[in-house]
């Protein structure tokens, strides 16, 4: 007998292509089994050998169905699918995430951070702006994290604007709180003020968020753009532009396996090029040919 069934992945931001297909053939071939856990009684699950995934299912009774749940257990145990029965009541990923609408929650939150001084040195309204178009998207939230002059203004924007998916971490927090807030988030945002002149250095910020491993969007022009765009780092768009801006939020969102691909590529070069032991490295080296160059001379 055959089974109709199909997968409904949440487009969380970890599941790549690679490991789909991994999840999709082990899903085929256990298929009996997870239909299976529909006939046991409250909750029940199993491990998918060891692709790392797993199935559960969980009988709502509010809305007498079944939400057979994939989640990816290198990943914190994150939901990441849904098995939709064809004939029997299972929940689609979108009746789950009404569910969880309901309950005041949001499933697979794409987070957009900012972290670092609320300073002129940055354009905020952008940022808002950007949010202001995404906020009928219920997946996505921005979070600007910092302190400075400027932070009496982000929050009143912020109220204007009447927008609902941006939280404002108005304090300084300790260096490992800003390597926590990185690492819980999905994007990084830089949005750097219009002077009317391209940006001849490079923000610092940008070597931490590089590390951090996550995609960033970088609103500027001139060294910090040609960096982004060098290192293959992430996305640029122009200073002051929010519909751009908002976009480069879509389409990482919707491209999971780039925006992997952009994070990834930002930790290799930092690693590679501007760890301590690298700079250090090449402090040594450089002290030695100076060093070499003046016993020559004779000095």
């Amino acid at each position: 007998m055959n089974i109709c069934w199909r997968i409904e992945y949440t487009n969380h931001p970890f599941v790549e292509k690679k490991r789909r297909k991994i999840l999709e053939k082990a899903l085929a071939e256990a298929v009996g089994d997870i239909e299976n856990l529909l006939k046991v009684g409250g909750d029940s699950g199993l491990m998918l050998g060891d692709t790392g995934f797993s199935v559960e299912s969980t009988w709502l009774p509010d809305v007498n169905k079944h939400h057979v749940a994939v989640r990816d257990v290198k990943k914190g145990d994150d939901w990441v699918a849904s098995i939709v029965f064809n004939g029997r009541q299972t929940m689609t990923v979108e009746e789950v995430k009404n569910v969880l609408r309901s309950l005041g929650l949001h499933a697979c939150m794409l987070r957009v951070l900012y972290s670092g001084a609320f300073s002129v040195a940055y354009d905020f309204n952008q940022v808002l702006l950007a949010a202001k178009m995404l906020e009928n998207v219920d997946d996505v939230e921005f979070v600007l994290q910092g302190g400075g002059e400027l932070s009496g203004y982000v929050k009143s924007r912020v109220e204007e604007l009447r927008l609902n998916n941006v939280k404002v971490v108005d304090r300084i927090v300790s260096r490992a709180e800003v390597a926590k807030l990185l690492g819980e988030s999905d994007v990084l945002i830089l949005p750097l003020r219009d002077f009317g002149t391209p940006f001849l250095g490079i923000s610092s910020k940008l070597y931490e968020y590089q590390a951090a491993g996550k995609p960033i969007i970088c609103c500027g022009e001139g060294q910090p753009a040609e960096y982004v765009k060098e290192t293959g780092s992430g996305v640029v768009v122009k200073p002051g532009d929010y519909e751009a801006s908002a976009k480069a939020v879509l389409y990482l969102k919707e491209n999971k396996d780039t925006a992997g691909k952009l994070g990834a590529s930002g930790a290799r070069y930092v690693k590679n090029n501007l760890s301590i032991e690298k700079i250090g490295l090449i402090m040594k080296n450089l002290l030695g040919a100076l060093t070499q160059r003046a016993s020559v001379r004779g000095m």
